[in-house]
């Protein structure tokens, strides 16, 4: 089962393993914001995968798409947007 976290969880998530990190709050937003870390959107709260968020920090993380990160679309299929169903 994946362990999905909101930004603050997850800083909060390293900041109880090891009280010196350098993770922030504010590190993570402009990871996501740099392309770097990949997320789910959900109105206002950014998700992120923990052992994904864990993977791109230790440098082990590629993915395997050459696009970048979140892209706002490829072809007909939007990524990280909500289309309007019905009239």
């Amino acid at each position: 089962m994946k362990k999905i976290r909101t930004i603050r969880q997850a800083a909060d998530e390293f900041r109880a393993a090891d009280p010196q990190t350098p993770i922030t709050q504010s590190l993570l937003r402009r990871m996501i914001a740099a392309g770097t870390m990949p997320y789910t959107k959900t109105g206002n709260k950014y998700l992120l995968d923990f052992d994904t968020l864990e993977q791109v920090l230790s440098g082990t993380f590629h993915p395997i798409t050459t696009e970048p990160l979140n892209s706002a679309s490829s072809g007909s299929f939007t990524v990280n947007k909500v289309r309007k169903i019905g009239g």
